[in-house]
Protein backbone atom coordinates (compact mmCIF):
# COMPACT_ATOMS: atom_id res chain seq x y z
CA UNK A 1 0.00 0.00 0.00
CA UNK A 2 2.86 2.77 0.77
CA UNK A 3 4.15 1.91 -2.76
CA UNK A 4 0.74 2.13 -4.30
CA UNK A 5 -0.72 4.78 -2.44
CA UNK A 6 1.57 8.94 -2.53
CA UNK A 7 2.31 10.29 1.13
CA UNK A 8 -0.62 12.55 1.72
CA UNK A 9 2.00 15.44 2.33
CA UNK A 10 1.95 17.09 -0.70
CA UNK A 11 -1.60 19.11 -1.83
CA UNK A 12 -1.79 17.11 -5.03
CA UNK A 13 -0.67 13.95 -3.90
CA UNK A 14 -4.55 12.03 -3.94
CA UNK A 15 -4.19 10.86 -0.49
CA UNK A 16 -7.01 12.61 1.06
CA UNK A 17 -9.33 11.76 4.21
CA UNK A 18 -11.71 10.67 2.20
CA UNK A 19 -9.75 9.43 -1.31
CA UNK A 20 -7.64 7.46 -1.68
CA UNK A 21 -6.12 7.44 -5.76
CA UNK A 22 -3.80 4.36 -6.47
CA UNK A 23 -3.10 3.34 -10.08
CA UNK A 24 -5.98 1.61 -11.78
CA UNK A 25 -8.55 3.25 -9.48
CA UNK A 26 -9.72 5.47 -6.61
CA UNK A 27 -11.06 4.65 -2.86
CA UNK A 28 -13.55 7.45 -1.93
CA UNK A 29 -14.65 7.19 1.70
CA UNK A 30 -18.33 8.98 2.68
CA UNK A 31 -20.44 8.97 5.93
CA UNK A 32 -24.29 7.85 5.39
CA UNK A 33 -25.18 10.82 7.16
CA UNK A 34 -24.37 12.82 3.98
CA UNK A 35 -26.75 13.10 1.33
CA UNK A 36 -23.86 15.05 -0.79
CA UNK A 37 -21.18 12.68 -0.32
CA UNK A 38 -23.65 9.87 -1.25
CA UNK A 39 -24.31 11.35 -4.45
CA UNK A 40 -20.67 12.70 -5.19
CA UNK A 41 -19.32 10.19 -7.99
CA UNK A 42 -20.48 7.12 -9.79
CA UNK A 43 -19.07 3.89 -8.30
CA UNK A 44 -18.37 0.83 -9.69
CA UNK A 45 -17.67 -1.38 -6.65
CA UNK A 46 -19.55 -0.26 -3.31
CA UNK A 47 -19.49 -1.23 0.28
CA UNK A 48 -21.55 -0.30 3.26
CA UNK A 49 -20.54 -0.64 6.40
CA UNK A 50 -22.91 -1.19 9.47
CA UNK A 51 -25.78 -0.29 7.87
CA UNK A 52 -28.24 -0.99 11.27
CA UNK A 53 -26.42 2.48 12.07
CA UNK A 54 -27.73 4.34 9.52
CA UNK A 55 -29.94 7.27 9.55
CA UNK A 56 -34.01 5.94 7.93
CA UNK A 57 -34.34 9.50 6.53
CA UNK A 58 -31.23 11.39 5.29
CA UNK A 59 -31.74 15.13 4.83
CA UNK A 60 -35.11 14.42 3.19
CA UNK A 61 -33.98 12.59 0.12
CA UNK A 62 -34.36 9.19 1.39
CA UNK A 63 -32.43 5.84 2.55
CA UNK A 64 -28.85 6.66 2.78
CA UNK A 65 -28.48 2.70 1.27
CA UNK A 66 -30.72 3.50 -2.27
CA UNK A 67 -28.90 6.79 -2.56
CA UNK A 68 -25.49 4.68 -2.06
CA UNK A 69 -26.91 2.09 -4.69
CA UNK A 70 -27.84 4.39 -7.14
CA UNK A 71 -24.31 5.57 -7.74
CA UNK A 72 -23.73 2.02 -9.27
CA UNK A 73 -26.59 2.25 -11.68
CA UNK A 74 -24.06 3.51 -14.86
CA UNK A 75 -21.61 0.14 -14.42
CA UNK A 76 -23.38 -3.37 -15.61
CA UNK A 77 -20.60 -5.46 -13.77
CA UNK A 78 -21.51 -3.62 -10.60
CA UNK A 79 -20.70 -4.86 -7.42
CA UNK A 80 -22.43 -3.69 -3.64
CA UNK A 81 -21.40 -5.42 -0.55
CA UNK A 82 -23.31 -4.35 2.48
CA UNK A 83 -22.45 -5.65 6.23
CA UNK A 84 -23.82 -4.82 9.38
CA UNK A 85 -24.02 -5.78 12.70
CA UNK A 86 -27.38 -6.11 13.74
CA UNK A 87 -29.51 -4.59 16.63
CA UNK A 88 -32.95 -4.63 17.44
CA UNK A 89 -35.16 -7.00 15.88
CA UNK A 90 -37.98 -5.65 13.48
CA UNK A 91 -35.68 -2.55 13.65
CA UNK A 92 -32.92 -4.09 11.85
CA UNK A 93 -31.78 -3.55 8.08
CA UNK A 94 -28.97 -5.92 7.97
CA UNK A 95 -31.42 -9.03 9.29
CA UNK A 96 -34.39 -8.91 6.58
CA UNK A 97 -31.49 -8.52 3.64
CA UNK A 98 -29.66 -11.44 4.97
CA UNK A 99 -33.09 -13.16 5.12
CA UNK A 100 -33.46 -12.67 1.65
CA UNK A 101 -30.48 -14.29 0.44
CA UNK A 102 -29.65 -18.23 0.74
CA UNK A 103 -28.32 -17.57 4.09
CA UNK A 104 -24.96 -19.13 3.99
CA UNK A 105 -23.11 -20.22 7.01
CA UNK A 106 -19.93 -21.46 7.98
CA UNK A 107 -19.68 -25.01 8.76
CA UNK A 108 -16.57 -26.96 10.17
CA UNK A 109 -16.00 -30.62 10.99
CA UNK A 110 -16.35 -32.33 14.12
CA UNK A 111 -12.71 -33.77 14.77
CA UNK A 112 -14.04 -36.76 15.91
CA UNK A 113 -17.24 -37.92 14.09
CA UNK A 114 -16.11 -35.82 10.60
CA UNK A 115 -19.76 -34.10 10.85
CA UNK A 116 -19.57 -30.57 9.54
CA UNK A 117 -21.85 -28.37 10.93
CA UNK A 118 -22.71 -24.51 12.14
CA UNK A 119 -21.42 -23.47 15.44
CA UNK A 120 -23.97 -22.66 17.18
CA UNK A 121 -24.03 -20.79 20.88
CA UNK A 122 -26.11 -23.50 22.92
CA UNK A 123 -23.81 -26.41 22.25
CA UNK A 124 -20.82 -24.96 24.47
CA UNK A 125 -20.46 -26.16 27.71
CA UNK A 126 -18.69 -25.01 30.88
CA UNK A 127 -18.35 -24.67 34.66
CA UNK A 128 -18.96 -20.86 35.71
CA UNK A 129 -17.76 -19.68 39.32
CA UNK A 130 -19.87 -16.99 40.32
CA UNK A 131 -17.30 -15.57 43.21
CA UNK A 132 -14.14 -15.62 40.77
CA UNK A 133 -16.17 -14.91 37.73
CA UNK A 134 -14.57 -17.31 35.48
CA UNK A 135 -15.38 -19.89 33.26
CA UNK A 136 -13.33 -23.33 33.47
CA UNK A 137 -14.17 -26.82 31.40
CA UNK A 138 -15.08 -25.08 28.69
CA UNK A 139 -15.82 -26.83 25.44
CA UNK A 140 -18.51 -27.09 22.67
CA UNK A 141 -20.17 -30.52 22.75
CA UNK A 142 -21.06 -31.76 18.99
CA UNK A 143 -24.13 -32.38 18.57
CA UNK A 144 -23.77 -35.47 16.21
CA UNK A 145 -21.61 -37.52 18.59
CA UNK A 146 -21.66 -35.76 21.89
CA UNK A 147 -17.87 -35.81 21.75
CA UNK A 148 -16.21 -32.65 23.61
CA UNK A 149 -14.47 -30.62 21.05
CA UNK A 150 -12.30 -27.75 22.93
CA UNK A 151 -10.55 -24.74 21.34
CA UNK A 152 -7.85 -26.06 20.26
CA UNK A 153 -9.43 -28.30 17.56
CA UNK A 154 -10.23 -24.45 15.83
CA UNK A 155 -7.58 -23.82 14.03
CA UNK A 156 -7.82 -26.90 11.92
CA UNK A 157 -11.82 -27.29 11.66
CA UNK A 158 -11.79 -23.59 10.37
CA UNK A 159 -9.26 -24.69 7.63
CA UNK A 160 -11.30 -27.09 6.46
CA UNK A 161 -14.70 -25.57 6.76
CA UNK A 162 -16.98 -24.07 3.37
CA UNK A 163 -19.73 -21.83 3.57
CA UNK A 164 -23.35 -24.07 3.16
CA UNK A 165 -26.87 -22.43 1.68
CA UNK A 166 -29.35 -22.84 4.19
CA UNK A 167 -32.05 -21.42 2.28
CA UNK A 168 -31.51 -22.66 -1.10
CA UNK A 169 -34.66 -21.85 -2.40
CA UNK A 170 -33.87 -18.22 -1.77
CA UNK A 171 -30.59 -19.11 -3.83
CA UNK A 172 -29.77 -16.04 -6.70
CA UNK A 173 -27.08 -15.69 -9.16
CA UNK A 174 -26.82 -11.95 -8.51
CA UNK A 175 -27.21 -11.95 -4.66
CA UNK A 176 -25.78 -13.80 -1.70
CA UNK A 177 -26.07 -13.96 2.25
CA UNK A 178 -23.40 -15.04 4.73
CA UNK A 179 -23.54 -15.06 8.70
CA UNK A 180 -20.63 -15.79 10.88
CA UNK A 181 -20.84 -15.38 14.88
CA UNK A 182 -17.50 -14.48 17.24
CA UNK A 183 -17.36 -18.81 17.89
CA UNK A 184 -15.15 -19.06 14.85
CA UNK A 185 -12.90 -16.46 16.10
CA UNK A 186 -9.30 -18.11 15.22
CA UNK A 187 -7.00 -19.03 18.34
CA UNK A 188 -5.73 -15.74 20.01
CA UNK A 189 -8.80 -14.05 19.27
CA UNK A 190 -12.00 -13.65 21.66
CA UNK A 191 -11.76 -17.14 23.44
CA UNK A 192 -14.85 -19.12 24.01
CA UNK A 193 -13.91 -18.89 27.55
CA UNK A 194 -14.04 -15.12 27.28
CA UNK A 195 -17.48 -15.69 25.38
CA UNK A 196 -18.79 -17.87 28.27
CA UNK A 197 -17.66 -15.43 31.49
CA UNK A 198 -19.47 -12.02 28.79
CA UNK A 199 -22.63 -14.19 28.56
CA UNK A 200 -22.38 -14.89 32.64
CA UNK A 201 -21.85 -11.37 33.45
CA UNK A 202 -24.79 -9.83 30.57
CA UNK A 203 -27.67 -12.15 32.57
CA UNK A 204 -29.92 -9.98 34.07
CA UNK A 205 -28.13 -6.47 32.58
CA UNK A 206 -29.99 -5.51 29.21
CA UNK A 207 -27.90 -3.82 27.73
CA UNK A 208 -24.44 -6.06 28.26
CA UNK A 209 -26.99 -8.95 26.96
CA UNK A 210 -27.94 -6.87 23.82
CA UNK A 211 -24.55 -6.47 23.06
CA UNK A 212 -23.36 -10.09 23.72
CA UNK A 213 -26.34 -10.83 21.07
CA UNK A 214 -25.31 -8.66 18.59
CA UNK A 215 -21.46 -8.45 18.72
CA UNK A 216 -20.54 -11.73 19.72
CA UNK A 217 -23.46 -13.69 18.41
CA UNK A 218 -24.35 -11.54 15.09
CA UNK A 219 -28.05 -11.99 16.03
CA UNK A 220 -30.77 -9.29 16.39
CA UNK A 221 -31.87 -8.64 20.04
CA UNK A 222 -35.67 -9.07 20.84
CA UNK A 223 -37.40 -6.43 22.89
CA UNK A 224 -39.67 -7.60 25.65
CA UNK A 225 -42.44 -6.03 26.95
CA UNK A 226 -46.39 -6.26 26.90
CA UNK A 227 -48.47 -6.78 23.53
CA UNK A 228 -51.24 -5.19 22.57
CA UNK A 229 -54.83 -7.14 22.25
CA UNK A 230 -55.27 -5.91 18.63
CA UNK A 231 -57.78 -8.27 18.09
CA UNK A 232 -60.37 -7.45 20.37
CA UNK A 233 -60.27 -4.26 18.87
CA UNK A 234 -59.94 -5.49 15.15
CA UNK A 235 -63.26 -7.36 15.68
CA UNK A 236 -65.59 -4.35 16.60
CA UNK A 237 -64.39 -2.55 13.12
CA UNK A 238 -67.54 -1.78 11.29
CA UNK A 239 -68.63 -0.09 8.15
CA UNK A 240 -68.87 3.44 7.49
CA UNK A 241 -69.30 6.11 5.25
CA UNK A 242 -66.79 8.42 4.15
CA UNK A 243 -67.15 12.45 5.02
CA UNK A 244 -70.24 11.39 7.76
CA UNK A 245 -69.70 11.81 11.12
Amino acid sequence: LVEKVKPSRSRDSGNTLTKKEFPGGVLRMAGANSAAALRNMPVKRLMLDEVDAYPLDLDGEGNPIDLAKKRTSTFAKRKIFILSTPTVKGLSVIEPLFESTDKRYYHVPCPHCGTIQHLEWQHLHYEYDKVTKTATDVYYKCPHCAAPIEEKHKTEMLASGLWIATAPENRNKKRAGYHINSMYSPLGWLSWESMAQDWEESQGDVPKLKTFYNTALGLTYEESGDKLEWQLLYDRREDYTRNKI
